[in-house]
C-alpha cells in the first residue's frame, strides 16, 4: 500500500446459524513509520517519521489528569516539553483526526 492511503473495510461477527451479532468498521491508515525519541525526556524530544506532513500530539498523563495538546508539527521539528510535569504518559499522534500512532513515554527532570 502506498504511504498516505488506507483501507477500510467491515468485520461481521456471526453466530452458528448466522445472524449478525456485531458489524465493525476498520480502516488502516498508512502514514509509514513513527518513532519519538528520546524516551525518557527532559525538554525537548523528536519524532522521526517518513510522513512529510502536519500532524498533532497528545499527551495523556497516566498518574494525573494532565493533557496536552500540541498541534501542527512537522517530522522535522524538535518538540518542547519543558512545561510538561514530570511523569508518564501516553503520546498519541494524529493526522487530520486520525491516530497513527500511540506510544508510553517518560517525561524527567
Amino acid at each position: 500500500m502506498q504511504q498516505g492511503s488506507y483501507v477500510s473495510f467491515k468485520i461481521f461477527a456471526r453466530n452458528s446459524v448466522n445472524d449478525t451479532l456485531a458489524i465493525r468498521n476498520v480502516t488502516y491508515y498508512n502514514y509509514g513509520n513513527f518513532m519519538v525519541y528520546p524516551n525518557p525526556s527532559i525538554s525537548e524530544f523528536n519524532v522521526k517519521t517518513e510522513y512529510k506532513g502536519k500532524m498533532d500530539i497528545n499527551f495523556i498523563s497516566l498518574d494525573t489528569e494532565y493533557k496536552k495538546l500540541i498541534t501542527s508539527i512537522s517530522s522535522e521539528e524538535k518538540v518542547n516539553i519543558e512545561n510538561i510535569p514530570k511523569g508518564n504518559y501516553w503520546i498519541i499522534i494524529t493526522i487530520e483526526g486520525d491516530t497513527v500512532y500511540k506510544t508510553r513515554w517518560v517525561k524527567n527532570e
